[in-house]
């Protein structure tokens, strides 16, 4: 499981959905907001990022998912 962690840990450069079958992958802490399919999953992540950086443009406050 762990190699399976750390191949998924960026979708944009991997595509795991062949090993894991997941429908979502939902993350964190990559200082980078996705929503992207990838095959059958859907990589979702919003976060805030460093701010002094500008990893905060992409952030959506009022995004949510239901499950």
């Amino acid at each position: 499981m762990n190699n399976l962690l750390s191949l998924c840990k960026h979708p944009n450069k991997y595509d795991c959905q062949f090993a894991c079958g997941a429908q979502y992958w939902i993350y964190g802490h990559s200082h980078r907001n996705i929503d992207k399919r990838i095959g059958n999953t859907q990589f979702v992540s919003n976060q805030l990022g460093y701010v002094f950086s500008g990893e905060h443009a992409s952030f959506r406050p009022a995004a949510f998912f239901e499950i």
